[in-house]
C-alpha cells in the first residue's frame, strides 16, 4: 500500500507471475478487495485505488472485480524506477549538500515524478475493460 498525504491510498497487489494467457482469478480479486477493506478500516484515506500489477489479461467470470480495479503492467513500474534513478543521479551531480533538497524538488517536478503526475503518467487499464 502507498498512502499519499493521508488522502489517497494505492492498494497494490502484485500478480507478476501470470503469463499472457492467464486470467485474474476470484481468489486474487477477493484478496485485493480484502486489502481495500483493511485500508478503509485502518486509515483516513479519502480515496482508495485498487491496483493489480501484472499482465493485461481479463478476470475469470466468477471473479467479479469492482469497476475501480485497475491493472498496471510491471513494465510501467520498471520505467518509473528508471525515471527515478535518472532523476536522482541528475540531482546528485548538480547539488551541494545545502541545495540537494531544492534540486530534487526541481528535478522531480520537471520530470513529473510528484503526486499526482507520477500516477497519471502510468498506463492503467480497468480490469473490467479487459476481455478475452
Amino acid at each position: 500500500m502507498w498512502l499519499i498525504d493521508g488522502s489517497v491510498a494505492l492498494c497494490i497487489e502484485a500478480k507478476t507471475e501470470k503469463d499472457d494467457s492467464a486470467h485474474y482469478r476470484k481468489a486474487e480479486v477477493s484478496q485485493l478487495s480484502d486489502h481495500v477493506q483493511w485500508v478503509q478500516d485502518n486509515t483516513s484515506a479519502d480515496s482508495i485505488v485498487p491496483i493489480l500489477v501484472g499482465p493485461l489479461v481479463p478476470a475469470t467470470r466468477k471473479a467479479n472485480p469492482g469497476r475501480d480495479v485497475l491493472v498496471i503492467e510491471l513494465s510501467e513500474f520498471d520505467a518509473l524506477a528508471q525515471r527515478l534513478t535518472s532523476a536522482l543521479a541528475d540531482a546528485a551531480t548538480k547539488s551541494l549538500p545545502l541545495t540537494l533538497r531544492s534540486n530534487l524538488m526541481d528535478v522531480f517536478t520537471a520530470r513529473g515524478l510528484l503526486w499526482p503526475d507520477v500516477f497519471e503518467s502510468m498506463s492503467k487499464t480497468p480490469l473490467r475493460n479487459l476481455t478475452t
